[in-house]
């Protein structure tokens, strides 16, 4: 027996009345996206209000749940003389009205969509002062990526009967959804020739924060409104990771929450005892993470002074 075992590892503008509203970028994440974030006028003077519209589509392929959440508006907000202050009814943290669903070309369902607005009244200035603030429109939400695949295995005759007949053994294969991290499958050895009663055989996961964003514990942030989302040292960059193998046995430890040292690409690995096929098999293989995830769109808004 063969026994390999590796180590794995908007721009926003916000003003009123005094120009013109400006045009803006969306912020992607490959999972939750950030379309539109823009003031309903260019440039606003102090005391007056200003609304500021979010628009978010899901063009990942999970579904984002409305229990696990929430958008938070940052900047100068709050009941001071100098602060933006907020109107009444509304609160700096939204969640959307409905789950937002992925796309679906076969039933013709377009990805999940939603808006969001804030009104804010401007600070109070004196004639001919200006001011420049910053604020910060922050999605959070849980996120899955799953990868589905096959790993043929062949017994040393099947392998030795195919090399005499020039014919390739099949190798493993996976199709990934798509998300805000991806995954790269690696089955070693590929394809997997077993030899003796069984063959140990790695699976090894290379996750890739591909959407601009940041990873936390799943389930950190919720929709609760109440009160600002808030996550801790511990809750960055944490993921968890399930392998399901079927009738394969797991062959020692493997921890379902891992971490993404820094953020960076990070190899994660499991391993299984593969049994001798008569001739060969293939034994199907999903790979789930499951994690939290958010984006950030900024604003800068100007204030003018009567």
């Amino acid at each position: 027996m063969k026994n390999t075992t590796l180590a794995i590892l908007g721009v926003l503008v916000l003003a009123g009345c005094v120009g013109q509203t400006p045009g803006t970028t969306g912020v992607t994440g490959n999972g939750l996206a950030i379309t539109s974030f823009a003031p309903d006028v260019a440039s606003q003077f102090d005391e007056k209000p200003v609304r500021i519209l979010l628009d978010v589509e899901n063009q990942g392929e999970a579904t984002v749940g409305t229990e696990t959440s929430q958008v938070y508006l940052n900047g100068p907000i709050g009941t001071g003389a100098l602060d933006w202050k907020l109107a009444s009814e509304e609160t700096q943290g939204r969640i959307f009205k409905r789950d937002l669903n992925p796309a679906n070309p076969t039933e013709e369902r377009p990805a999940g969509t939603d808006s969001l607005k804030w009104t804010l009244t401007a600070p109070s200035l004196a004639a001919g002062q200006t001011r420049t603030d910053s604020f910060t429109a922050r999605t959070y939400y849980d996120y899955r990526t799953e990868a589905v695949g096959t790993i043929p295995a062949y017994s040393e005759a099947e392998s030795i009967a195919a090399r005499e007949a020039k014919q390739e053994l099949a190798k493993s294969s996976f199709v990934v959804s798509k998300g805000p991290l991806t995954l790269e499958i690696r089955v070693i050895p590929d394809p997997v020739v077993v030899t003796d009663n069984k063959e140990v055989v790695t699976i090894d996961v290379k996750v890739t924060n591909s959407g601009g964003g940041t990873v936390y514990k799943a389930g950190a942030v919720t929709g609760d409104t109440t009160k600002a989302p808030s996550l801790v040292a511990s809750d960055l960059n944490k993921v968890k990771m399930k392998i399901d193998a079927g009738s394969l046995v797991l062959s020692g430890a493997c921890d379902e929450e891992q971490e993404l040292i820094a953020g960076k690409p990070t190899s994660l690995t499991c391993d299984y005892d593969i049994p001798k096929p008569d001739t060969s098999k293939s034994y199907p293989i999903k790979v789930t993470l499951d994690y939290g995830y958010y984006i950030d769109a900024t604003a800068q808004v100007e204030v003018v002074g009567r």
